[in-house]
């Protein structure tokens, strides 16, 4: 009687398929006409078959080839494969590597950016669908720009950081390519649908990210731009909810983007040995757009009822101290794990930062709701690496 043979091989990272990164599983179930009168087997054919004549093939028959019937009709049902046998099965470590690539759990400090621009301006629950695509177009503008920095950082990255999903080739190029700019575009298309002035602030940040990419990070300018960016993404919460602009939106603007030109600035070398200047200095950087936040409060509160500045001045005392630890190391030793370290810290932080802006206007409830965003942040930065 015929049998079934079920071939089951799993193929290195690299394959004649570029598009297809990471481990891929294809199975292929063949049937075996019988023997004929020679004695010979009709020799079967399938996809993948010149790295099946590289490699041992895996013939079954019995319980085992009925359980890997059952798992490839189960992968049928979920969707992972197509109708016919033999086409290629994306797998979890695939799905990581992109969530990497993107540095996903950065992700949310762009939303955080658009919650506080938001609620400092004064939306309401009416604005929660505006707030909500702002947040939508900021984390697809931030994994655009994410993704478009590591494809033109390849060549350096080879060499500096060459486990990174692109040199490591998990990632093709092209396909990092094909991802920025759809990202890109997209989340500009949604800033268009808000308002005028958020569509204004959404090209001018979808801009300064392809000019910092492209043009200018080896720059020294670089710093300058990439705090325009953030700049930029806080204004698009703003703008998205609102246009009517006082003096402590323009400077609380500016200091966010006070914050992370230091903070790039800090991390400029974060890959080797770096001088201990340039990390003073970022570091002095940051220390004062997180005293300015004080300022913020002083142009937000009442005059006659300064008492309520303390929570926002307690609330910066913290966050000084918090990012002083792993600065101060850094300083001390300005390696590559030290600084590392103190660039993560100062990433997250920015979800803290815009926690107390929300606070200087709205009051603990709402900036524990931003601060929240920290959570996930803090659990997917351990899991993929934020720099």
């Amino acid at each position: 009687m015929p049998g079934i043979v079920v071939q089951a091989s799993r193929l290195p990272a690299q394959s004649r398929w570029p598009h297809h990164n990471g481990h891929t599983e294809i199975v292929r179930v063949v049937a075996q006409s019988a023997t004929h009168a020679r004695g010979r087997h009709r020799p079967s054919v399938g996809v993948g078959e010149p790295y099946d004549r590289q490699m041992p093939r895996a013939r079954t028959s019995g319980p085992a080839a009925s359980a890997a019937i059952i798992r490839h009709k189960a992968s049928r049902r979920a969707g992972a494969l197509a109708a016919l046998p033999g086409c290629i099965v994306p797998t979890m470590s695939t799905v990581q590597t992109w969530l990497q690539l993107i540095r996903v759990g950065n992700v949310f400090t762009a939303v955080a950016d658009i919650l506080a621009g938001a609620l400092f301006i004064g939306a309401g629950r009416l604005d929660a669908g505006r707030v909500a695509a702002a947040s939508l177009a900021s984390a697809l503008l931030y994994s655009a720009g994410i993704v478009l920095n590591d494809v033109f950082d390849f060549r350096k990255d080879s060499t500096e950081r060459p486990e990174r999903p692109l040199p490591s080739r998990a990632i093709s190029l092209r396909a990092a390519i094909l991802a920025g700019a759809v990202m890109l575009f997209a989340g500009w298309s949604v800033t268009i649908f808000l308002s005028r002035e958020a569509a204004i602030a959404g090209t001018a940040l979808a801009l300064s990210i392809v000019l910092y990419d492209g043009v200018l990070k080896t720059t020294p300018l670089a710093p300058l731009v990439m705090g325009t960016c953030r700049g930029l993404n806080l204004s698009l919460g703003m703008l998205a909810v609102g246009v009517r602009w006082e003096v402590a939106h323009y400077l609380a603007v500016g200091l966010l983007a006070l914050y992370v030109t230091s903070v790039t600035f800090f991390a400029r070398r974060e890959a080797t040995v770096a001088s201990s200047h340039r990390l003073a200095i970022g570091w002095l950087g940051v220390g004062l757009a997180v005293a300015g936040l004080v300022a913020v409060a002083v142009r937000v509160a009442p005059a006659q009822d300064l008492g309520t500045l303390w929570p926002t001045i307690v609330a910066c005392l913290a966050l000084e101290a918090a990012l002083g630890i792993p600065a101060w190391r850094a300083v001390r030793r300005p390696e590559p794990p030290h600084v590392q370290a103190a660039v993560k810290t100062f990433i997250l932080a920015i979800i803290l930062f815009d926690a107390i802006l929300v606070l200087t206007s709205r009051g603990p409830l709402p900036a524990l709701a931003g601060a929240a965003l920290l959570i996930p942040a803090a659990w997917l930065g351990r899991a993929f690496r934020p720099t």
